[in-house]
């Protein structure tokens, strides 16, 4: 059995990586809004049905990625409070 400070260091670790990863999906979400926002200038005045199929399916990406985002971050609040409670 890891002893508190061992346990303490683990889940330390882990609310790091936690915010790495959540630092790699804004950069991703930020990307992909880049992404929507240039299919519809380049579809803008086209009417096709691709280019709204398509913003549609990043706006939910985009959507989805927030979603994974607060998720992380929930974990990392629940683990740093079991943290705090080992002392």
């Amino acid at each position: 059995m890891a002893s508190i400070y061992e346990a303490k260091a683990g889940l330390s670790q882990a609310i790091a990586q936690g915010g790495a990863i959540i630092q790699e999906i804004r950069a991703a979400r930020e990307m992909l809004e880049d992404v929507t926002s240039k299919i519809r200038v380049l579809g803008a005045g086209t009417g096709h049905p691709h280019i709204d199929a398509a913003t549609d399916v990043c706006g939910q990406s985009v959507e989805r990625l927030q979603e994974a985002t607060n998720l992380i971050y929930g974990a990392g609040e629940a683990t740093r409070n079991y943290g705090d409670r080992l002392g």
